[in-house]
């Protein structure tokens, strides 16, 4: 999976790729926007060869302003 923060224009300020697995895992990312900009999460699924079930829980987005 994918997860991705980008702009209307489909500017990637955050692009990671994480392994799915059997059992949960937490991950944390951590960047900088490089603009005063809008940004989307999103979490790009690709094409799946089967069905199976994927749990995306206790999601937080948060802006840290640099008082700059």
């Amino acid at each position: 999976m994918e997860v991705t923060i980008e702009n209307t224009g489909y500017y990637r300020y955050l692009s990671q790729k994480v392994s799915l697995q059997n059992e949960m895992n937490s991950y944390r990312f951590e960047w900088v926007m490089s603009a005063n900009d809008t940004g989307a999460l999103k979490f790009l699924l690709g094409k799946m060869a089967e069905a199976h079930d994927i749990t995306i829980d206790n999601v937080v987005l948060a802006v840290k302003h640099t008082g700059e």
